[in-house]
């Protein structure tokens, strides 16, 4: 909402299953991390600390889960009709955490996938990147050789799809 659509003429969301949950304002009452630069590791550390701190002293009251996914679906509304009246086509992007790699897709990754049908947004699953331990901290992000990975998927998934600089 607030710096547009940067002139992009195409657009990657990525989404992995909590972020049907992880609702948009949800931790609005703490600045979130990496707003601004860090002028290095002291600050990094710094900005860890009071965010835990702050997280032990208010602790905002949970919703309801089908509240925060309609929150996310509402969210993801608002993304899709602010890129398409910048005609700016979406193409929503499911990211399986390492435990689906193994154990198979979510129920969320069907709520995605239906949302995207429902809106005729282009809908495209990460599967077949190898989730080792060289490439994910923990069950969802991904390290450098990970997001590397990543990368390389939405570089070919764009081919053919962009304009000319």
């Amino acid at each position: 909402e607030e710096t547009g659509t940067l002139d992009a003429n195409l657009a990657f969301l990525l989404v992995s299953s909590h972020d049907l949950y992880d609702t948009p304002g949800q931790n609005d009452w703490l600045v979130p991390y990496r707003l601004r630069p860090s002028y290095g590791a002291l600050d990094d550390a710094v900005q860890i600390v009071v965010e835990r701190v702050a997280r032990r002293w208010h602790q905002p009251a949970r919703r309801a889960r089908d509240v925060r996914r309609a929150e996310t679906l509402t969210a993801l509304d608002d993304i899709h009709a602010q890129l398409a009246a910048a005609g700016v086509p979406l193409v929503l992007v499911y990211h399986p955490t390492v435990s689906e790699h193994g154990a198979g897709l979510r129920k969320e990754h069907g709520v995605f996938a239906d949302w995207a049908q429902d809106r005729t947004v282009d809908f495209v699953t990460l599967d077949g990147i190898d989730p080792g331990p060289a490439a994910y901290r923990d069950d969802i992000h991904p390290r450098a050789e990970g997001a590397a990975r990543i990368a390389e998927r939405l570089e070919r998934l764009s081919e053919g799809r962009l304009r000319p600089c």
